[in-house]
Protein backbone atom coordinates (compact mmCIF):
# COMPACT_ATOMS: atom_id res chain seq x y z
CA UNK A 1 0.00 0.00 0.00
CA UNK A 2 1.30 3.44 -0.93
CA UNK A 3 1.77 6.16 1.62
CA UNK A 4 -0.24 9.35 1.31
CA UNK A 5 2.79 11.23 0.06
CA UNK A 6 3.53 8.58 -2.60
CA UNK A 7 -0.11 8.69 -3.76
CA UNK A 8 0.12 12.47 -4.04
CA UNK A 9 3.30 12.21 -6.13
CA UNK A 10 1.68 9.63 -8.44
CA UNK A 11 -1.34 11.94 -8.75
CA UNK A 12 0.93 14.81 -9.81
CA UNK A 13 2.62 12.52 -12.32
CA UNK A 14 -0.73 11.47 -13.82
CA UNK A 15 -1.87 15.07 -14.11
CA UNK A 16 1.37 16.14 -15.79
CA UNK A 17 1.47 13.05 -18.02
CA UNK A 18 -2.01 13.84 -19.34
CA UNK A 19 -0.81 17.26 -20.46
CA UNK A 20 2.25 15.77 -22.15
CA UNK A 21 0.17 13.06 -23.82
CA UNK A 22 -2.21 15.73 -25.14
CA UNK A 23 0.80 17.54 -26.63
CA UNK A 24 1.96 14.31 -28.26
CA UNK A 25 -1.52 13.58 -29.59
CA UNK A 26 -1.86 17.03 -31.16
CA UNK A 27 1.55 16.68 -32.79
CA UNK A 28 0.87 13.21 -34.15
CA UNK A 29 -2.62 14.03 -35.42
CA UNK A 30 -1.20 16.94 -37.41
CA UNK A 31 1.96 15.10 -38.42
CA UNK A 32 2.16 16.64 -41.90
CA UNK A 33 2.56 20.08 -40.37
CA UNK A 34 4.58 18.89 -37.37
CA UNK A 35 7.29 17.36 -39.58
CA UNK A 36 8.11 20.80 -40.98
CA UNK A 37 8.14 22.54 -37.58
CA UNK A 38 11.37 21.95 -35.65
CA UNK A 39 10.00 23.68 -32.55
CA UNK A 40 7.04 21.29 -32.48
CA UNK A 41 9.32 18.29 -33.03
CA UNK A 42 11.39 19.43 -30.04
CA UNK A 43 8.23 19.89 -27.98
CA UNK A 44 7.15 16.33 -28.80
CA UNK A 45 10.53 14.94 -27.76
CA UNK A 46 10.43 16.95 -24.50
CA UNK A 47 6.91 15.68 -23.76
CA UNK A 48 7.87 12.06 -24.40
CA UNK A 49 11.04 12.43 -22.33
CA UNK A 50 9.08 13.98 -19.45
CA UNK A 51 6.53 11.15 -19.38
CA UNK A 52 9.33 8.58 -19.50
CA UNK A 53 11.37 10.27 -16.75
CA UNK A 54 8.36 10.92 -14.54
CA UNK A 55 7.16 7.35 -14.92
CA UNK A 56 10.58 6.04 -13.94
CA UNK A 57 10.60 8.31 -10.92
CA UNK A 58 7.26 7.05 -9.60
CA UNK A 59 7.86 3.46 -10.63
CA UNK A 60 5.19 3.06 -13.32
Amino acid sequence: MQSGKQQQIVGYFIEEAREHLNTLERGFLDLQTTVDDSDMINELFRAAHSVNGGGSHVGV
